[in-house]
This record gives structure tokens, C-alpha cells and sequence, in this order.
């Protein structure tokens, strides 16, 4: 994986995209750890949900980012 890659999933930005841009329309952008790439996941027939992740995790990375 590039540079990249792996900020986005560690600095909580894919996390972020998905959440505001994809998941509300029923996708998810999704990446491949063995190569690299990414794709779309869902069929756009409904929101994905997933717990609360207000405070911890991928929520606080971005915080951390954009003060």
C-alpha cells in the first residue's frame, strides 16, 4: 500500500468520506489491503448505518486533523 492508502484509513479520512459522501446514499468506499485499490461497495438502495463513533476511533483522528 502506498502512503496514501494507509493515511487515509489512519488519520480517519476514509472514515470520514464514507460517512458523509457514500454512506448516506447506500455506498461505501472500501480498500483492498492486499493491493492497494480501492472500490465501491453497496447497491444504493439504502444507508448504511454503523455504531456511534462520535469520540473514539476514526471521529477523533479527524478532530485531531482539522482543529
Amino acid at each position: 500500500m502506498t502512503r496514501v492508502e494507509v493515511d487515509l484509513r489512519t488519520d480517519g479520512l476514509l472514515w470520514l468520506i464514507n460517512r458523509t459522501v457514500f454512506h448516506p446514499r447506500g455506498y461505501a468506499l472500501a480498500l483492498d489491503t492486499t493491493d492497494g485499490r480501492f472500490f465501491l461497495c453497496g447497491d444504493g438502495t439504502e444507508p448504511w448505518t454503523f455504531g456511534d463513533a462520535t469520540e473514539t476511533g476514526p471521529h477523533r483522528r479527524v478532530k485531531e486533523l482539522m482543529p
